[in-house]
């Protein structure tokens, strides 16, 4: 499970963190939060830990400090309206429902144009 710590000062490594922080929970792994600005990327002062099991405890210890720890939720990626997704729908509903009949019709029209000729 994920959890994220605040005001980690930004010169720490996560190599340093991992060995640093106590923690009831095992810590798998560290991993420091980067901000992106005109391409390159910034550390911030965000740090998140992969703990194992599926639980994240309320605080670790690092140095003589308490820190608390919020479970992690990554960010929406995309967000698609209610609207738009029920027009989408209705979209893929009318192709499905127009095309059995456009090719019917089609198949009729031919059996009829066959049925002319003789």
């Amino acid at each position: 499970m994920f959890g994220i710590i605040f005001d980690i000062p930004a010169d720490i490594t996560e190599e340093e963190l991992k060995e640093n922080i106590i923690s009831p929970i095992k810590i798998l792994k560290t991993m420091r939060v980067n901000r992106t600005q005109e391409g390159m990327k910034f550390p911030t002062r965000r740090v998140k830990i992969v703990f194992d099991g599926l639980e994240v405890p309320k605080e670790v210890t690092f140095g003589y400090t308490k820190i608390k720890v919020k479970p992690f939720v990554a960010p929406l990626l995309q967000i698609q309206p209610f609207r738009t997704a029920l027009q989408a729908t209705k979209l893929n509903l009318r192709k499905m429902w127009n095309y059995p009949r456009q090719q019917y019709k089609m198949q009729q029209g031919t059996i009829r144009k066959l049925q002319r000729e003789p």
